[in-house]
């Protein structure tokens, strides 16, 4: 786990090699453990290292094969196997690494190389006989990997602020905002909040050809739903995965953990494990007694017989601490649970962790969220809809009439319109011209069946800002994380499976439940409230409503997207925390108006 950097200038540049150092110097804490540069005619490479897989310095990068040379961040969970088949190809091999079998295999088998490949990456390759740079991202978007271009150079790095210090005057993407304001939304996949600066898609490369100045971008993979297969049962299938997945995440030279929410994904990781005894965990304890979920993480820990460590954040100074970590994450985000992780990789940090298995996924995977639920009612009739209820109350929270509202006026236009016209005073009449709808119509499944709607959240809505948070909350720690459920077999599985294997009577999440049932204890396999990484947002804001009022009266920037007379006190904490967030981003980034890159 690492940074990756690349400039390429379209004529010959003599600040070239302190523009690179710049860079990679940005992302210092994404790799503490060593730095390397590679030139070439008119763009240069540039890497921090993390070291994981390989701690000896012959797994320094960029790496070089016969010319080809790589800049690589991830990880390669099959690249023994992939070496093997390379070693009876006639390939030798002269490191322990991971990026050593990525550059070779790229050498034998060119682009193909990344269908052969389960992991996690973004890595550039320079191809001295195609005189390219082909690049690539894996196939859920775990790795990231952003570029932009002016008329004479195009920069790629693994973080925005990589990219910053050539935007001479720093724009705001419009419609990147009118998607966070109104719909929620913190994606707007390829773009970012930046104006010009871009992350490559999931699933997709990019070839920059180094003689023409050009690139282009295309799809390697998607996400499709296979044929049912009859060979071993499902849920044993479920089960069998998985294990191998963790037990694929958990090689490594470091000390390695496990993050223990108290719910059914986190302990299913942690059960996996080959090995439990003093196996180091963690648990982010929320302040409010209301959401404190400890007890449960004490639970799986005591069972599993791991050695639990709980941090119960708190805001001690809200302004700088929130500007800290909205630095970190460079875009604005949509919620305080953020703070919470970011606060629990710190200390694990100080703990001497430098890996750790999540759940993250699981809840797209096999629809464990309530609008997947509420969805899910869609194939019954009023009656049965409402003995669906009844027999599933135990595992939601919102009483009979706010669910059969919800799920049955959501897929409405005309809900999502009046929806949509209400925001019309939040924002100037400018900004709310750029307002979509289909972008709410797809958010919520309308016109979707289940299938295809869990794609688009894998893809596009709901599971690509919590990889972001994750990837950037963990490498400011210099943390790698590993998420076993988004291993791509067990992805690849888990959209396949008929959707009775995934809400089975109102039950959510009901193959993962069968498949561990007798691993864990039944109040964590069925247990009906899990929370999530909640904040106390109500203790928070209580506490800071006076400096939060007081940003929002101020900022020049809201000034240009909310109309003026819109009354912030008593405007709602989502939509609060939102408008703040925004305005600290803006102050942060000193985003203007005009973008202009610096070329000579």
């Amino acid at each position: 786990m690492c940074a990756i950097s690349a400039i390429i200038y379209q004529n010959t540049y003599d600040q070239i090699t302190s523009d690179i150092e710049m860079m990679n110097n940005m992302a210092i804490h994404r790799g503490p453990d060593g730095e390397g540069y590679h030139f070439g005619q008119n763009f240069a490479l540039g890497h921090r290292r993390l070291a994981i897989t390989d701690l000896s310095e012959e797994g320094k990068q960029p790496m070089t094969i016969e010319g080809y040379t790589i800049t690589f961040n991830g990880e390669i969970y099959n690249f023994q196997r992939i070496k093997q088949e390379l070693t009876l190809l006639g390939v030798t091999f002269l490191r322990e690494s991971d990026t050593e079998v990525l550059l070779q295999a790229y050498i034998t088998w060119g682009q193909d190389c990344v269908e052969k490949l389960d992991g996690m990456w973004s890595f550039i390759i320079f191809d001295p006989k195609k005189h390219i740079l082909f690049c690539s991202r894996d196939k859920v978007g775990m790795k990231p990997f952003y570029y932009s271009h002016g008329a004479q150079v195009f920069f790629i790095a693994s973080e925005i602020k990589q990219i910053l210090p050539f935007v001479k005057n720093k724009t705001a993407n419009k419609e990147a905002i009118v998607d966070y304001l109104v719909f929620g939304l913190e994606d707007h996949l390829p773009e970012t909040f930046f104006k010009n600066i871009f992350r490559l898609n999931p699933g997709h490369n990019l070839i920059f050809d180094l003689s023409s100045h050009t690139y282009k971008i295309f799809q390697y993979s998607s996400l499709q739903a296979l044929p049912e297969s009859t060979e071993m049962d499902p849920i044993d299938k479920v089960k069998t995965l998985l294990s191998n997945a963790v037990k694929l995440r958990q090689t490594t030279q470091v000390k390695i953990g496990t993050m223990v929410s108290g719910g059914l994904d986190s302990a299913i990781i942690s059960a996996c494990l080959t090995h439990h005894s003093d196996s180091y965990a963690i648990h982010a304890r929320s302040t409010d007694p209301v959401q404190d979920e400890s007890n449960y993480a004490k639970e799986v820990a005591n069972h599993l017989g791991l050695d639990l460590h709980i941090v119960s954040p708190s805001i001690s100074d809200w302004s700088k601490e929130i500007d800290q970590i909205i630095k970190v994450q460079e875009e604005p985000f949509g919620s305080l649970s953020v703070i919470m992780q970011h606060k629990l990789f710190e200390q694990a940090k100080r703990d001497g962790v430098k890996v750790l298995l999540d759940g993250q996924g699981a809840d797209e995977l096999f629809l464990g969220y309530r609008p997947y639920f509420y969805k899910s009612l869609n194939k019954y009739n009023v009656f049965q809809k409402l003995k669906i209820y009844y027999i599933s109350k135990s595992f939601i929270s919102h009483n009979l009439i706010k669910s059969i509202v919800y799920y049955a006026f959501i897929n409405s236009k005309a809900l999502i319109n009046l929806y949509i016209h209400r925001h019309k005073k939040l924002i100037t009449p400018i900004l709310y011209k750029l307002i979509m709808p289909k972008k709410l119509y797809k958010k919520y499944g309308l016109g979707q069946n289940m299938g295809q709607w869990q794609i688009s959240e894998i893809n596009q809505y709901q599971l690509p800002p919590l990889l972001r948070y994750e990837d950037k909350n963990a490498m400011s720690q210099g943390i790698e994380t590993r998420l076993p459920f988004l291993d791509h077999a067990v992805v690849q599985l888990a959209i396949s499976l008929p959707e009775e294997l995934k809400i089975n009577r109102g039950i959510t999440k009901f193959s993962l439940r069968k498949a561990f049932e007798k691993r864990l204890p039944s109040t964590i396999v069925w247990r009906k409230d899990k929370i999530g990484f909640a904040a106390p947002n109500n203790l928070w804001f209580d506490q800071n409503l006076d400096t939060i009022h007081k940003e929002l009266a101020q900022s020049s920037f809201l000034k240009l997207i909310v109309n003026k007379n819109i009354n912030f006190q008593k405007t709602p904490q989502t939509l609060k925390w939102r408008l703040y967030c925004l305005s600290r981003w803006s102050q942060i980034f000193n985003v203007e108006d005009v973008p202009i890159f610096k070329t000579s």
